[in-house]
């Protein structure tokens, strides 16, 4: 199964999106991290959204909320433009957090929405491999 198909944040179009919500969990808005991760603005004070320190803030309260020892994220911009803070399609930023905490940056440098999201999965489960190691 290709890693794109198995990491459930995947970015996906708005279709699907809204067709999928009920099995996803994503979060776009403040709403969102607010309602979903129960995260607060003071949460996030001096932490820009596809961040590096924003993807490791993500992971981390994933772990916390479901009790797990591992909590994976990714936050960026899979195309074919780039997002509101200036970065480029195919800039991901990916965490995670556990016994160990890791977070890297991907940048594709393509437009390709579809491959930059088989790539950001790649990068995240290879980030969670290096992590288990």
């Amino acid at each position: 199964m290709p890693p794109h198909r198995i990491l459930q944040n995947q970015k996906i179009g708005a279709v699907q999106k809204r067709k999928f919500v009920g099995h996803r969990l994503r979060q776009r808005t403040r709403f969102g991290r607010m309602a979903l991760l129960g995260l607060r603005r003071e949460d996030m004070a001096g932490v820009r959204s596809s961040s590096e320190p924003y993807a490791l803030l993500l992971a981390r309260t994933v772990r916390e909320n479901l009790g797990a020892t591992w909590g994976l994220s990714e936050t960026g911009a899979a195309g074919p433009t780039g997002n509101g803070y200036g970065d480029a399609a195919g800039h991901s930023c990916l965490a995670v957090a556990g016994p160990v905490e890791m977070a890297i940056t991907l940048e594709t440098g393509s437009p390709d929405r579809s491959a930059n999201m088989e790539a950001f999965a790649e990068a995240a489960l290879n980030l969670l491999r290096s992590a288990l190691t």
